[in-house]
């Protein structure tokens, strides 16, 4: 009966330790400098401060506290090789220079003359992100395989069934990065004419998810 319970107490506190680590990325935010020309992981001092004042404020990186435009948001999260073993990584997202409506469909058609307009009552959005890898490991590539939900003012995911294709070399993502890398490209979604939306970046993980707003 002892072995049982206290094989029943380590599994109770495996099954513990899992809940509390999923999902908790410890988003820190930096000011003005891109992914690619930072490894900052501490949160800035204003930002600091303004969280010390509103003490009703979510952590970084949530959907009620998205990550602007232009700041880094720098987090934890892990990836696998090929045989399953797990790895701990870091990495730094900053979304820049967003263009869209016509200007972005315009774009779009000197990359690709077969590129076609968002479907009816929408309109394209592009934007850059410049991604480093500031923790990861010098043998075993994370392979950059996330993604971005759109998301709109309501909180409803909008779901993207049209895709454009950017100029050879300008896609981001899908890419083996090794620590120390950096990766830039552009990538297009579409929403509502003049909508506000914000971006979930969800890691190759599946887990990790950070937020980030378009102004």
């Amino acid at each position: 009966m002892k072995k049982l319970s206290l094989m029943g107490l380590t599994l109770v506190s495996i099954i513990t330790l899992a809940a509390c680590s999923s999902g908790d990325e410890n988003v820190k935010v930096s000011d003005g400098s891109k992914a690619s020309e930072s490894t900052t992981v501490s949160e800035s001092k204003s930002t600091a401060e303004s969280s010390t004042k509103e003490e009703a404020t979510s952590e970084p990186g949530k959907r009620s506290n998205p990550v602007a435009l232009g700041k880094t948001a720098t987090f934890d999260t892990n990836f696998f090789n090929e045989d399953g073993e797990e790895f701990d990584a870091n990495l730094s997202i900053t979304l820049s220079n967003v263009i869209r409506g016509e200007e972005a469909m315009n774009y779009l058609t000197s990359a690709n003359e077969f590129n076609e307009p968002a479907p009816e009552g929408n309109e394209w959005i592009i934007f850059q992100v410049d991604e480093k890898l500031n923790k990861g490991d010098a043998d075993v590539p994370y392979f950059e395989s996330g993604f971005f939900k759109v998301i709109d003012s309501k909180g409803a995911e909008l779901e993207q069934t049209s895709f454009a294709t950017l100029a050879d070399g300008e896609n981001w993502g899908s890419a083996d990065m090794y620590e120390g890398a950096t990766l830039t490209g552009k990538h297009a979604v579409y929403a509502p004419v003049g909508e506000d939306i914000l971006l979930e970046y969800t890691g190759n993980d599946f887990d990790t998810t950070v937020f980030f707003a378009l102004k």
